[in-house]
């Protein structure tokens, strides 16, 4: 459910035409406020309108798993290490070094040095809770509500099933910081968050939060330009990065735009080797 605060949505462009352009490539939409009590929103919380729809859930850490799974069995070797300074520079020796064709480079946060872009990380945190039914009723529906347009606090609220039996609740963005070592011990603003989504939806008082991991933090790789995605003109190097907080949404699409791009490269360096007579 995403929920919107102050005023309908009607009365706002921005999200209104986000609305429309989304209700209609979606399945189960609804736009109703009513959606909010039946949600057990807090009315005290201050939303005033609200729509639904019925999207795919991953648990990324089994499909991680499985996509490693996928990678092996496919006949690829994963080999661990590090390449210093741009590809540019190396691409030759690399592509010698491991036998290969092209290089396609999916280094995320890497980029800054591997492809000497404007990269920085947007650091996020979600708190993990139990979602069993044991300590409260489980949540099923995922709640969402997005930043205030201009607005300068954190005032995010994302709570999200994972799995059969997990509850991650967020959400941060923090530009430029790069430390992962924050928790609800020793970084207000994670508590902050816990405690916005405990008034958002009440049930989550009573939430057991995991104690093997309590809390997850990550760095969203963003570039200044948004996703690259091309070959790099007179190597045989392609580029796949920068998604921010959307790589599992973009993954399958780019991979597929990667593949051709890596198909065409290595086509063309073939047809120049004919001619040349090589």
């Amino acid at each position: 459910m995403s929920v919107r605060s102050c005023e309908p949505i009607s009365q706002r462009p921005r999200d209104l035409a986000k609305m429309n352009e989304l209700k209609d490539k979606v399945r189960g939409f609804v736009h109703d406020a009513q959606l909010i009590e039946d949600g057990g929103v807090n009315p005290a919380a201050g939303m005033r309108d609200a729509y639904q729809h019925v999207a795919p859930m991953i648990d990324t850490d089994r499909y991680m798993a499985w996509l490693m799974g996928q990678v092996r069995r496919a006949g690829c070797e994963v080999v661990q290490g590090r390449v210093n300074g741009p590809l540019s520079r190396n691409d030759r020796y690399l592509e010698a070094l491991f036998g290969v064709e092209c290089i396609v480079n999916c280094s995320g946060l890497g980029a800054l040095e591997l492809a000497d872009d404007d990269m920085y990380p947007l650091r996020g945190a979600l708190i993990r809770v139990r979602n069993d039914g044991v300590g409260m009723p489980p949540v099923l529906k995922a709640h969402c509500v997005a930043h205030e347009q201009g607005s300068t606090e954190q005032d995010m609220v994302f709570i999200v099933p994972r799995g059969r039996d997990m509850l991650l609740i967020g959400g941060m963005t923090e530009p430029h910081e790069w430390g992962l070592d924050i928790g609800l011990d020793n970084y207000a603003p994670v508590g902050d968050m816990l405690a916005r989504c405990r008034e958002f939806l009440p049930i989550l008082e009573s939430a057991e939060i995991d104690a093997g991991e309590p809390v997850r933090v990550g760095l969203r790789p963003f570039r200044k330009g948004n996703v690259r995605l091309e070959a790099e003109p007179g190597t045989r190097i392609i580029h796949n990065y920068g998604h921010g907080g959307s790589g599992v949404t973009f993954s399958w699409g780019c991979a597929l735009e990667a593949t051709e791009l890596a198909e065409l490269v290595v086509l063309h360096d073939a047809e120049e080797s004919v001619l040349l007579g090589v």
